[in-house]
């Protein structure tokens, strides 16, 4: 049953002469998840549990097209910053349960971009050149040592906008 009466606000707490009331706000770094690896300890492929942003990321780059890729290159990159365990990670030469899924997930996140940094069109190209950037950030090393492909198309941009001027 619906009730008729009109919502109000609360009342906000009297304010003194020449203050503006600001709510206090609960802190959330409870609900951020701790980022920083333990002093002794090399996390692997397999002792890690897959990021729910690295399957957002995933599906928003499959999903979207690619003329709206740029401007959702904020949000994709915030994405990628959140992925630092995978993406910083030592791959595991025997996969297990859990690291097979991270491998496929970044696998398939480094076909995509390394696809749309090969493709004709410009926004692909510049929203891939974001998400390199921001993957190698992110990685590290790691990351490094597996964007050889990534390095040879970038290399290959610049060559043709050297030539075009």
């Amino acid at each position: 049953m619906l009730d008729n009466r009109k919502w109000r606000p609360a009342a906000l707490p009297a304010a003194e002469e020449g203050k503006i009331y600001i709510p206090k706000r609960k802190s959330i770094k409870h609900l951020l998840p701790d980022l920083r690896l333990r002093k002794h300890s090399v996390q692997t492929a397999a002792t890690m549990s897959v990021p729910p942003e690295l399957h957002l990321l995933c599906r928003k780059l499959t999903s979207t097209p690619v003329d709206d890729l740029p401007r959702l290159c904020p949000l994709l990159v915030g994405y990628v910053f959140r992925c630092s365990a995978p993406l910083s990670a030592v791959p595991e030469a025997k996969a297990k349960d859990k690291s097979s899924e991270v491998s496929v997930l970044l696998h398939k996140l480094r076909t995509h971009i390394n696809t749309l940094l090969n493709g004709r069109n410009p926004a692909g190209r510049f929203s891939a050149i974001c998400l390199i950037k921001a993957v190698i950030d992110v990685g590290g090393w790691e990351s490094l040592r597996q964007s050889e492909s990534w390095i040879r198309g970038l290399i290959s941009i610049l060559q043709v906008s050297l030539s075009m001027s």
